[in-house]
């Protein structure tokens, strides 16, 4: 019964990667090589197949005492199909030791899977709502500025349109005296405006007007 088993495992194998395997039995490692060299990385053969193809390869090159090639075939091996170690059952004990060997270093550089972390409950912190930012009272200007001229109290105060009117105001009430005292200045022929200068006659009555106008206006302003 274990030979027939045997049989129906060698065809469902390769015939090429039987026959080699056979060669193996059979001690001829050499040719049993070669002919695992040319099947190894066959694209047609099943994956069972490839496994088995570099397995009994490196155990041919452990049997030629080419360690390094063996171990190099065993290290492929595991990088392709980590699950795929010798079995004792089937290989000598010093293919096993070797391979035992290999799959360590793998795993010693394989990196680390990071372990999950716990989930850790989400809190939600209440957060105080910020009191009400009370308006900042305007100050209130002071009642000395209500004394400055040329509307600039009404300037610090914030009323522009009647700052700007005062001004133009005063600043006009200020051009018509100085225009009323040159006028005054220019009709006086002898002595000076404050000095009691004279005029000519028919000019007094313009003089009197200016005299009048420059003090009122000077004094508006």
């Amino acid at each position: 019964m274990p030979f027939v088993l045997l049989l129906s495992l060698l065809a469902a194998r390769d015939a090429r990667l039987a026959a080699a395997i056979d060669r193996y039995e059979t001690a001829k490692f050499t040719a049993a090589r070669d002919a695992l060299i040319e099947l190894v990385d066959r694209p047609e053969l099943e994956e069972t197949e490839r496994i088995d193809a570099r397995t009994y390869l490196a155990a041919c090159y452990l049997e030629l005492r080419d360690r390094g090639s063996a171990k190099l075939q065993l290290r492929e091996l595991a990088r392709r199909f980590p699950g795929a170690r010798p079995s004792p059952a089937t290989f000598a004990p010093e293919l096993i030791s070797l391979a035992n060997e290999v799959w360590a270093e793998l795993e010693k550089w394989r990196p680390a899977e990071p372990a999950p972390a716990a989930a850790r409950p989400l809190v939600v912190e209440a957060v105080a709502p910020a009191p009400p930012v009370a308006p900042r009272e305007k100050a209130a200007p002071s009642r000395a500025l209500a004394f400055v001229p040329f509307g600039i109290g009404h300037f610090a105060r914030g009323d522009s349109a009647q700052g700007a009117v005062w001004l133009l105001a005063q600043v006009a009430l200020f051009g018509i005296a100085a225009g009323a005292l040159a006028g005054l200045d220019a009709l006086i022929v002898d002595g000076g405006a404050f000095k009691g200068g004279t005029v000519y006659r028919d000019q007094l009555g313009t003089a009197e007007a200016l005299k009048f106008t420059y003090p009122v206006a000077f004094w508006a302003g």
